[in-house]
């Protein structure tokens, strides 16, 4: 016998778009980045010249909340992992060029350093976004 495929509502399981998983992983990558820079910023101070930790661990900072934000984006997508990557990575990056704009005020800055910080991230959310889009399925068992 024949089985048809339902699709997913029918199911029970609930299907989500590819928007609101790019939102929902753009949502939890400031998330991340707010906390991640408080303790980040909590960890420089404690130590003798803060100076030297806080561009560092910055970075790192954003770096590991694009790669949380990319791997959630695919993650409730399902599949299609690098596409949601990518597109979380695309609105990291609006949403870092936008607090440059916002932040900077007059002050110069060095661009170079700016968009190389700007394409890691996005590369971050990228490979989060591989990370979280390669999920084993599951093949059922048959029955004997």
């Amino acid at each position: 016998m024949e089985r048809i495929a339902t699709p997913a509502l029918v199911r029970g399981k609930k299907r989500r778009t590819m928007i609101a998983c790019i939102a929902t992983g753009l949502f939890v990558f400031l998330l991340l980045l707010l906390g991640l820079s408080l303790l980040a910023t909590r960890i420089a101070y404690s130590q003798s010249d803060p100076s030297a930790w806080i561009l560092p661990a910055s970075y790192l900072s954003s770096l590991l909340a694009a790669l949380g934000g990319g791997f959630t984006s695919a993650r409730l997508r399902g599949r299609q992992g690098l596409i949601c990557g990518l597109l979380t990575g695309l609105g990291v990056l609006v949403i870092s060029i936008l607090g440059l704009m916002i932040f900077s005020g007059d002050t110069e800055t060095d661009m170079l350093r700016v968009a190389t910080s700007y394409l890691f991230a996005f590369l971050c959310a990228t490979l989060g976004g591989l990370l979280g889009g390669t999920q084993k399925r599951r093949t059922p068992k048959r029955r004997r």
